[in-house]
């Protein structure tokens, strides 16, 4: 006998879109993928603290600038607390987060081939110390010590005016192929028309005028309720109600 309802089948990962405005993000690292995790906390309106080694001088040519502009706040690993002594990566990264506000997030980078790529032990412990203060992880490729992991996504452009829309889309693999979810992100992306992004946000605001439609009848009838009502205004709200029935609703 089937089954009235689907049965769950693991080893998915819950797709969510995490709004981060009003929130910290941490990045480690200050490479290629470090400027593209930036970027994207950036876009999704979160602070960026920017932790790595080696000072400015050291991050990509992106990172730099960001830096400049003041984007992004930098701080030189090699300037924290204990870490010029016996103190090990962990117990550094521990005694600066006791002295920042909460992240929200942690984004490890510094574990991809670079020219001091971090070891699996050294990420292992730092992973211990964020998910001791509940900071959920993501350490590049290395998902067992990840707790979220990143779409290949896209963000699509108003076609008349060339601003960037609200319209996302994100393609995962869970961690087992990324060049795969790329090319499955292009070809989703080279399918549909290029005006999708503008008509995403004319139906957003045609939702937005349609609720405060419906809030407004739901405050005339209120008053109706509440306001006794003489012979002349019960003529004029059936004048009043018959127009309003005929507001359409989307």
């Amino acid at each position: 006998m089937q089954d009235a309802y689907p049965t769950p089948k693991g080893n998915a990962a819950l797709v969510l879109s995490f709004r981060l405005k009003h929130r910290t993000v941490l990045v480690l690292g200050s490479g290629a993928l470090a400027a593209s995790r930036v970027f994207a906390a950036l876009e999704a309106d979160s602070s960026v603290i920017l932790l790595a080694r080696g000072g400015i001088g050291a991050a990509c040519d992106e990172l730099k600038w960001r830096i400049e502009q003041r984007q992004v706040d930098f701080i030189d690993w090699d300037g924290l607390l204990g870490s010029s002594g016996a103190n090990t990566d962990a117990e550094t990264l521990d005694a600066f987060l006791k002295s920042k506000t909460k992240f929200s997030l942690a984004i490890i980078t510094d574990t991809l081939s670079s020219e001091k790529r971090r070891s699996y032990s050294s990420a292992k412990e730092l992973y211990g110390i964020f998910k001791a203060r509940n900071i959920p992880v993501n350490m590049a490729d290395i998902p067992d010590l990840c707790d979220f992991s990143f779409t290949s996504t896209h963000r699509f452009e108003n076609h008349e005016t060339g601003e960037k829309t609200t319209l996302q889309i994100g393609v995962t693999t869970n961690g087992l192929g990324c060049r795969i979810a790329s090319r499955l992100r292009r070809d989703i992306v080279s399918k549909l028309p290029r005006e999708i992004g503008a008509a995403v946000e004319k139906v957003g605001r045609m939702r937005s005028i349609a609720k405060d439609g419906t809030a407004l009848q739901g405050v005339v009838a209120q008053q109706s309720v509440e306001t006794p009502a003489t012979n002349g205004d019960m003529a004029q709200k059936d004048v009043v109600g018959e127009s309003e029935s005929r507001i359409p609703i989307l």
